[in-house]
């Protein structure tokens, strides 16, 4: 027993290795054979060129069966450019056929590739790559010998990771869907036979016309098609359509003809919800409706029944509706409950869109045991004309979700809305010259309806908005909260046409309005806060961070752009930053992008008149004008934070100070201040001033009594500044104080650098040696009572300076700042018209007889008069 199982190994193990080594002498004989008949063959039935880069023959991996595929296939269109393109299409066939007289592919593998597919504006298609039949089988028969070593047999066809595009000039329908995989198994050599195919794919977009759908959606099929080749039918015996997690069921036929398909098709989604409806909206709603699902009684029946051809469309009717369901969200924090409605969609009887109908009578539900109900019906969908209405209280610690602000984490009270109706054209609804045509009414009104932001609170305690045709009303408003009590009234036109507005706003629709706003306080910080994006800079990539600021910019442009009216303000007490105001006063006016204030406050223990324009665009920008009268200047330098810089602070200047600004400020498109383009223009003038501990005048303690420099009280002064280009440029200026007379001018740069040139009475300096310390602070005269000048130059950078004497340099640049200095004050002259000056004393000059005197020559005088002083 044992000899015979080892004989009959042994025969069954030779049978094995004659076969397997027969099979490999006939691939290695046939390769080169089967390959070039395989290309052949394909080339003999194109139009177009097809390139190939390698071509190889397996046998081994897919064996009972062969497999020949081509590597890096490329395959051109009637245009030239890329129809297919594959790293590989394999044709599969039975290794025994090698031996009969023809080789019969049965199977087609495509992957890791892209289809083009597209129609031009007349209509023309790319891929008529085919030889016609009757060609085709002329250069069969002339070739006949070589075209009978090949046959395709096919049964099946497999699509793997293939990108497929799809583009329709003429009917403006583009789409992008990338194929994971795709099997179709079939008798495809037969004129009638039965279809097996399955797919898995996502589909990145879908476009008709202006429209996008399907974006990043998963979609899969399950189909069993009976197919009749002859009659051009196609009978859906079982097709399963599946949209996310919701399944379609279509059942039916379709018929078709060179002239036209006739359909008769139902579709019923009976176990998915009104989530899978509302996927196969347009994008630019099912990216706000994404995540609404529903429980309870659902249905969904859709019916395609008629002709398709280019004269005539099919009845296209779609019914769907829920029962004592329930509507979820992630934007709903409580359910939507106790949901019924039933809603149609039609083609009409003509079956088109002039005769489009969709109609949802009524739709109930339940917010907190608020009812809540709702109505939309539309007609025409060429010139759509809708009536809509709404009824119900609002809970908003239910839908606070629906404002779409990641900032807004809860809500409380009711809104509640009052035979609110809307009926009319969409196009005299877009078009303020023809809103007259749309019938409009209803009321709005708050009871302590409050929204939680991060880190703030709003409530509209109480308040009526009433809408009566193209007026909306809005009655004691009043709005509490992030530090503020504000109160408005007024009256608003075309809110309906910025409504409907599309992103262009190509109908220049305009709010127009006009209000009064009183405000008992008003915290401009946390009020601006509320606006921002909630996502801290250091939470995100610098690009994340930058693009969410540009969108921030960017609605900012679209909102202010449909803005024209009005704001007459009062405002008791506001802050922003450290700046404190009272008793504001003014008008704020928005047109056109465009943000204008004119008014006055009290701040800073004086009075300020400003006026400005705000100019929302990609980079805004502001234009101010600032009068200040009366103002404590160390308010002004400690509120406004010292500018930035801490040479000069409110810990050193004492005084009342006068000034006329002019302000150009600049953003960038993230809403970064462009401190580069920043250009200020200021006449500033300042009475009573002391300058405390001032460490600059440090560099004179050697000639002036340092009693007298820590408390240097001077003379009403003033001067004309100006800041640009990230410096801080002073012209030259008189200084009239107790310790010291001197001039000078000079610039600041934003990172802390300064050069300042200084012309000191030397004269006066020695004598006030000779003299007790003043606790009065009496200034020194202006004239000249020494018999020469001291010209210095002071540079340095943070705390750290040095100075040295520079006669003929300082001269120069004094000269120089002077011709600044007209500059500025002729550049205010033209927005302020009047401006006081206050001069330099005439007496205040060179003596001539030095005017020449080297800087080594006036400082040996200069020390020669201070220790004749002291003798």
């Amino acid at each position: 027993m044992k000899k015979f199982l080892l004989r009959f190994l042994l025969i069954i193990g030779i049978f094995f290795a004659v076969v397997f080594g027969g099979l490999a002498i006939i691939l290695s004989f046939f390769e080169d054979t089967v390959s070039r008949k395989v290309v052949e063959s394909i080339n003999n039935n194109l139009t177009s060129e097809l390139r190939i880069e390698d071509v190889d023959l397996t046998l081994f991996r897919s064996f009972p069966s062969a497999s020949i595929n081509l590597r890096q296939t490329i395959l051109e269109d009637i245009n030239g450019d890329a129809l297919l393109e594959a790293e590989n299409v394999g044709f599969q066939f039975k290794v025994l056929s090698l031996l009969g007289e023809s080789i019969k592919i049965t199977t087609v593998l495509i992957e890791n590739g892209a289809l083009v597919v597209r129609y031009d504006k007349n209509g023309n298609a790319n891929y008529d790559v085919f030889r016609s039949d009757e060609l085709a089988d002329n250069e069969q028969a002339e070739d006949a010998e070589s075209s009978s070593d090949l046959a395709i047999s096919l049964e099946e066809a497999i699509l793997r990771n293939i990108e497929f595009i799809y583009e329709n000039e003429q009917s403006d329908q583009y789409a992008y869907i990338v194929l994971d995989e795709a099997d179709f198994t079939g008798e495809f050599g037969n004129n009638q036979f039965e279809l097996i195919s399955e797919a898995d794919f996502q589909t990145r977009f879908v476009e008709y016309g202006e429209d996008r759908f399907l974006s990043d959606r998963h979609v899969y099929y399950n189909a069993d098609i009976l197919v009749n080749l002859d009659e051009g039918l196609y009978e859906l015996k079982k097709v399963q359509v599946g949209v996310e997690e919701n399944a379609f069921d279509l059942s039916g036929r379709v018929a078709t003809t060179d002239d036209f398909t006739d359909f008769n098709v139902l579709i019923k989604n009976e176990e998915g919800d009104l989530g899978g409806v509302l996927q196969l909206l347009p994008a630019s709603y099912a990216a706000y409706l994404q995540g609404f699902k529903s429980k309870g009684q659902y249905y969904f029946d859709a019916l395609v029944d008629g002709r398709l051809s280019q004269t005539e469309n099919p009845i296209l009717e779609v019914k769907f509706g829920l029962e004592e369901g329930r509507i979820s969200s992630p934007r709903l924090k409580d359910d939507f409950r106790d949901v019924s409605f039933d809603a149609v969609f039609s083609n009409g009887d003509r079956q088109r869109n002039s005769t489009a109908r969709f109609e949802m009578p009524r739709m109930k539900g339940y917010f907190d045991n608020e009812l809540v109900e709702l109505k939309l019906n539309a007609y025409n969908f060429d010139d759509p004309s809708i009536d809509f209405a709404l009824n119900g209280t609002l809970p908003l610690d239910a839908v606070y979700g629906l404002f779409g602000r990641e900032n807004i984490t809860g809500g409380s009270g009711e809104v509640e809305v009052k035979d609110l109706e809307v009926r009319g054209k969409l196009s005299d609804m877009q078009q303020s010259n023809r809103i007259d045509r749309v019938e409009a009414s209803g009321l709005l009104q708050f009871d302590d309806a409050r929204l939680d932001f991060i880190e703030d609170r709003v409530t509209i305690d109480r308040g009526d908005i009433l809408l009566e045709g193209n007026s909306i009303v809005m009655k004691e408003i009043k709005i509490e909260g992030a530090g503020s009590e504000i109160y408005l009234d007024g009256s608003c036109y075309n809110l309906i046409p910025v409504l409907f507005a599309d992103s262009l706003n190509s109908k220049r629709a305009e709010l127009e309005f006009e209000a009064n706003l009183n405000a008992p306080e008003m915290d401009l910080d946390r009020l601006i806060a509320l606006t921002t994006t909630s996502v801290e800079e250091e939470d995100v990539t610098e690009e994340v961070y930058d693009s969410i600021q540009v969108a921030g910019a960017q609605q900012r442009e679209q909102f202010t752009q449909f803005l024209k009216g009005s704001f007459n303000a009062n405002i008791e007490e506001f802050n922003y930053e450290k700046v404190e105001g009272e008793d504001f006063k003014g008008r704020l006016q928005f047109d056109n992008n465009e943000l204008s204030i004119v008014g006055n406050t009290k701040a800073m223990e004086g009075s300020f008149d400003l006026s400005g324009t705000m100019y929302f665009e990609q980079q805004p920008r502001l234009k101010a004008k600032l009068i200040a009268k009366n103002i404590d200047a160390y308010e002004f330098f400690h509120q406004s934070e010292n500018f930035g810089q801490d040479i000069l602070t409110d810990q050193n200047i004492r005084g009342t100070m006068n000034t006329n600004m002019v302000v150009y400020a600049f953003w960038d498109e993230q809403m970064n201040f462009d401190y580069e383009r920043l250009r200020v223009l200021a006449g500033i003038g300042i009475e009573e001033g002391e300058l405390n501990d001032f460490e600059l005048f440090e560099s004179f303690s050697t000639f002036i009594k340092m009693k007298d420099l820590e408390r240097v009280r001077f003379q009403d002064m003033q001067n004309w500044l100006e800041i640009n280009n990230e410096r801080i440029y002073i012209p030259v200026m008189f200084i009239q104080t107790n310790a010291i007379n001197l001039t000078l001018n000079g610039e600041y740069t934003f990172d802390y650098a300064y050069d300042f040139n200084i012309r000191v009475n030397a004269g006066q300096v020695a004598a006030n040696r000779l003299k007790r310390h003043d606790p009065d602070l009496v200034a020194l005269p202006a004239k000249r009572k020494g018999f020469f000048n001291l010209y210095y130059k002071v540079t340095g950078q943070d705390d750290a300076f040095d100075y040295e004497m520079a006669n003929k340099e300082v001269k120069r640049d004094f000269e120089r700042s002077e011709r600044r200095k007209n500059q500025i004050r002729e550049s205010l002259l033209a927005e302020f018209q009047n401006i006081v000056l206050i001069r330099e004393p005439q007496d205040w000059g060179d003596d001539v007889k030095y005017e020449n005197a080297t800087p080594e020559e006036l400082e040996f005088l200069f020390e020669e008069g201070l220790q004749g002083g002291q003798r």
